[in-house]
Formats: C-alpha cells, structure tokens, sequence
C-alpha cells in the first residue's frame, strides 16, 4: 500500500500541476483577447 502510494502521489501532483498550467494558459489567453476587444471598442467609440 506505501509503495502504491508512493508511486501514485507525484504522477496525482503531476496532472494537477500540468491541468493549472493549461487552465492558466486559457485563462490568460482569454484575458488578452477580452482586453483587447475592449480596447478596440472604446477606440471605436466617439466620447
């Protein structure tokens, strides 16, 4: 059981750390576009 454990703890952190990384990538990827529409639209804007 300790050995099982053992092997099975990293490769669990593992997939949570590289499911943060990509979630973080989306996230920031998405923020970038909605910043920038947003900026597109106030340009646009005449006030």
């Amino acid at each position: 059981m300790t050995a099982y454990s053992h092997l099975v703890t990293p490769s669990l952190l593992l997939a949570v750390l590289q499911w943060e990384q990509s979630l973080g990538i989306y996230f920031s990827a998405t923020w970038k576009f909605l910043s920038f529409v947003l900026v597109r639209l106030r340009l646009s804007l005449p006030f």
